[in-house]
């Protein structure tokens, strides 16, 4: 977190902000994790073993794809936690100003379920790159699954900071303020989210791989038919 959202704070609230950062760190490190072993899965099964020969770009294409990806989805996040964590300063700030210090409860961001999930997440074996098959002939929504879970994270907060602003009887002008700060945030990530999807579609790399893909999978299903006919 940048440290200027630290600046100004007493020790009190200098504490909740340390528990919103760890909390966002643990989830950038979550993501990073998750999007190595989509990529992981795919280079390291036998498939690439099988269907491509040394004079494929397949370790160079999808290294370079996975690089983008988690640029894109790295500045997404930082920019969307970054901008929570202004609006939470101003929450802080003015709550103690008003003799109400507030507490941050992650665990209210987080079920413990999942944040058990994030814990283990080092250990997790891999999924079977054979159940994911189906999705390689098109554009991996993995990356469009996890926009949606940082919109539902906002939405979340949202909620959370709507609570918050409601017990605050004498804030209505700086409740006004931080609903503005909130709807730049919002539309902050929706042009963040337009600019990824733009870049995804038209990387060169990415276009070639489903090429590929699909030539292979053409490959298997004329080998599959002769193997049937053979069969019968």
């Amino acid at each position: 977190m940048n440290q200027s959202v630290h600046d100004g704070l007493d020790a009190h609230d200098e504490a909740q902000m340390n528990t919103y950062s760890q909390f966002a760190s643990v989830r950038r490190k979550r993501t990073k994790k998750e999007i190595d072993a989509t990529f992981q899965a795919f280079t390291s099964d036998e498939i690439t073993e099988d269907f491509y020969s040394r004079d494929d770009c397949i370790d160079t294409l999808i290294p370079a794809l996975k690089e983008q990806v988690q640029s894109n989805l790295e500045a997404e996040q930082d920019a969307l936690w970054r901008s929570i964590g202004v609006l939470l300063k101003n929450l802080l700030t003015q709550a103690s100003a008003h003799g109400n210090p507030l507490e941050i409860d992650v665990t209210r961001l987080e079920d413990m379920k999942d944040m058990q999930t994030i814990q283990l997440n080092g250990t997790a074996s891999l999924a079977p790159l054979r159940s994911t098959l189906p999705s390689l002939g098109r554009p991996d929504t993995k990356v469009y699954d996890r926009i949606n879970v940082l919109q539902d994270e906002n939405a979340r907060l949202k909620k959370e900071l709507q609570g918050v602003s409601a017990e605050n009887t004498e804030g209505a002008a700086d409740r006004q303020s931080m609903a503005d700060m909130l709807k730049n945030s919002e539309a902050e990530v929706q042009a963040l989210k337009k600019e990824m999807d733009k870049r995804l579609q038209e990387q060169k790399q990415f276009q070639l791989l489903q090429q590929m893909l699909k030539k292979k999978s053409e490959t298997i299903k004329e080998l599959q038919a002769k193997l049937d006919a053979v069969q019968l």
